[in-house]
């Protein structure tokens, strides 16, 4: 029994200490990973059919049909603001479908920033490929990103994909809820282990005041029979045999914690000598 609550606090103690050591790890040493959800519109414009005569689009001066808008939300869930990325934009046609004309495109801040202040666009030698420059990305949370807007002529949108180079020290993926769940879990496992440590130092200290005085009122009562039938060494022998029966187990972390006490003050102890 005693093994197996030696076992269950190594156990609780190895896993406080990897949920403490992973969040400092992500902090200081975490992936730099962006995440991005994509989303299009086609036909924009819901023109109903009977007004297609009073209802003129143009662009440029020209009149177009419609348009389409591709949208992508890119957001910054690591714990550190990232700099000078860059974020490729590779358009491609559907198949069989030519890719359309672009009106307009764009990487715009969260709305809690300024637009545009640090963003520049990164003109491409290669046809269909746009690429923005971000001075800094800022921590978004799951609340608020950074929209990449591309508008087109016409009633359908062509395939765009997203990319950072390789060797940029930054990624970017599909937006996934595994981050949250992990923090989530974590964060509750965190606040039991917690519970459980100071639940386990109260009882400990509690334990231990209760033992000290059951311990002397012993003492005291063997004292007071000590010149009638009983010498010193059989008293001693008494109070350790009771110690040995009796004396409750300290609980894993209080005995962890009285025994790092106890090295810090002798190491004082120490340097003050």
């Amino acid at each position: 029994m005693i093994i197996a609550k030696n076992i269950f606090g190594k156990i609780i103690e190895l896993a406080f200490t990897a949920i403490i050591g992973g969040f400092i790890a992500i902090y200081v040493f975490g992936t730099s990973q962006l995440e991005y959800k994509d989303g299009f519109k086609e036909q924009y414009f819901d023109i109903p059919a009977k007004v297609p005569d009073d209802l003129v689009i143009q662009y440029k001066g020209k009149k177009i049909e419609n348009i389409s808008v591709y949208d992508f939300a890119i957001y910054n869930r690591t714990f550190k603001d990232l700099k000078d990325v860059t974020i490729y934009f590779e358009v491609t046609g559907k198949k069989g479908i030519n890719i359309p004309q672009i009106i307009n495109r764009g990487v715009y801040s969260p709305s809690r920033l300024p637009e545009n202040i640090g963003i520049h666009e990164v003109v491409q030698k290669e046809k269909n490929i746009y690429a923005f420059k971000i001075d800094v990305i800022k921590q978004t949370g799951s609340n608020s990103y950074y929209l990449a807007r591309f508008i087109f002529e016409g009633k359908v949108n062509p395939n765009i994909n997203i990319s950072i180079p390789k060797n940029a020290g930054v990624d970017i993926k599909e937006y996934s809820q595994w981050r949250e769940y992990t923090i989530l879990i974590s964060f509750l496992i965190g606040i039991i282990l917690i519970f459980i440590i100071t639940i386990s130092l109260i009882d400990g200290r509690q334990n231990k005041s209760i033992w000290s005085k059951r311990k002397q009122r012993l003492i005291d009562v063997l004292d007071k029979t000590k010149s009638e039938t009983l010498s010193e060494n059989t008293i001693c022998e008494i109070i350790d045999n009771y110690e040995d029966e009796f004396e409750p187990k300290t609980p894993y972390f209080y005995k962890k914690f009285t025994n790092i006490v106890k090295k810090l003050k002798s190491n004082k102890t120490l340097d003050d000598e």
